[in-house]
This record gives structure tokens, C-alpha cells and sequence, in this order.
């Protein structure tokens, strides 16, 4: 406020004599003490209150290393007039830079990486499609910090839903070799059985009958001694 100032300064002690020296020194006294009295203005903080502010909402735990930023907001420069300005620019432009040097901390791949590894650890001859499977883990994920993390959770989910959705090949019996058939033999009809019973040659033993065959014997020795005397015979008759 230059309010008492401006009054001293326009009181007129122009053209006094020494014997009003008195009025000119009170004058001059009253001038010096309105200059003394002047405040000078604060220096503008606008610029630095709103990145102070910005720097204070800052969720920490998504940084990897706020130690420069902190450092720069314990500094106090409060108070400061306006002939100090630079001072209050200078530690404005300093945050602003700490925060843009920020970096988030990378996503977590924990559960991703548990997916990936069950994928792969598959034994892939026993699935009948592996295409979408495939096209999940073919898509990059590397380099999400933790902004992201929605992205590699539904990535992650996204491997572990085609895992569960295989299908196992059916599974295929060895071929055993065909032995070869045997022709079924039919059992006898009743008629051949009854054919074959009556061919059998009778067991039955019959007695010899001994007067018939005794006569036999008899006559075929006396037909026998009958020839050889014939023989006998013609042979000397035709010696003679």
C-alpha cells in the first residue's frame, strides 16, 4: 500500500525560507517513514502451488523412485517478496521436471508368467486344435508397467481359459493282428451218427463151428493126395 507514502509526497514544501526549516525537515521525516513502512508484495505462487499440489495427489506406490521429487518438496521457499520471484520459478520448474522423470513401476508378470509356463509345458500331441492357445501367447505383452496391469490380467486369464478349453485327441486302441479263423467243425448230424454206429464192424465173437469145418479139411486133403497121384501118373506114363 503506497497510500501514506503518496500523501507525504505530495505535501508542497517547495519555496520555504530557513526559518521553516523545521517544516521542511518534518516533511522529509515523514516521507523516510512511509518508505519504511512499505511492504513489498509477495512473489506469485500461483504456478507453484498448482505442481506442488499435482506432486502431493501423486498415488506413490505406482512409482519406482520419488526420492528427487521429495527432496524438492521438503525445500521451503515460503515467504518469499516479490523481488525473490526467480527463486520461486526456479524450484517450480525443479518439481515439474521430478515429476515427469517419474517412472512407473513395472506390471506384475507373476501370473502371466505361471500361465505361459503351463502352456508350454503342454505335451501338444495330445490336443486335438491348439489355434487359439496359440494366437493368446503370441501376443505381446513384454514392457506394461503398472498402469496397465488390467491388460496383462486379462491376457493372463485369457491363456489359462484356452488351456482349460483343449480338447484331448480321442485315444486310439493298438492294432492287434487278426489270427486266423478256425473253420467250426459242426457237430454229426443224427443221421451220420447212426450211419457211422451201423459200419462199425460187429464185436460180436461167434463160436467155430467144429463138425462142418472138421469135414472141410477132410476133403480138401483127400482131393489134394487124389491130384498128386494123378501127377505122379502122367509122369512116368510119359517116361515110358
Amino acid at each position: 500500500d503506497l497510500t501514506v507514502l503518496d500523501a507525504a509526497l505530495a505535501v508542497d514544501v517547495s519555496g520555504l525560507t530557513i526559518s521553516e526549516q523545521a517544516i521542511v525537515d518534518t516533511q522529509t521525516k515523514a516521507i523516510e517513514d512511509a518508505l519504511a513502512a512499505l511492504e513489498l508484495k509477495d512473489a506469485d505462487y500461483t504456478a507453484y502451488n498448482a505442481v506442488v499440489e499435482k506432486a502431493n495427489a501423486l498415488d506413490r506406490s505406482l512409482y519406482a523412485d520419488t526420492t528427487e521429487l521429495d527432496r524438492l518438496l521438503g525445500e521451503d521457499i515460503s515467504g518469499l517478496t516479490i523481488l525473490e520471484q526467480d527463486i520461486v520459478d526456479t524450484q517450480t520448474r525443479a518439481i515439474e521436471d521430478a515429476l515427469n522423470s517419474l517412472v512407473f513401476k513395472p506390471a506384475d508378470y507373476t501370473e502371466y508368467n505361471k500361465a505361459v509356463e503351463q502352456a508350454k509345458a503342454l505335451d501338444r500331441s495330445l490336443y486335438e486344435d491348439l489355434t487359439v492357445l496359440d494366437e493368446t501367447l503370441a501376443v505381446d505383452m513384454s514392457g506394461k508397467n503398472i498402469t496397465e496391469q488390467a491388460e496383462v490380467d486379462a491376457q493372463t486369464q485369457a491363456i489359462l481359459t484356452a488351456i482349460e478349453n483343449l480338447v484331448e485327441k480321442p485315444v486310439t486302441e493298438p492294432e492287434t493282428p487278426e489270427e486266423p479263423s478256425q473253420p467250426v467243425s459242426e457237430a454229426p448230424s443224427e443221421t451220420e451218427t447212426t450211419t457211422q454206429s451201423d459200419a462199425k464192424p460187429s464185436t460180436d465173437v461167434k463160436s467155430p463151428q467144429t463138425g462142418a469145418n472138421t469135414s472141410s479139411v477132410f476133403g480138401l486133403s483127400f482131393i489134394c493126395i487124389c491130384s498128386a497121384v494123378v501127377l505122379v501118373f502122367t509122369s512116368r506114363k510119359r517116361k515110358q
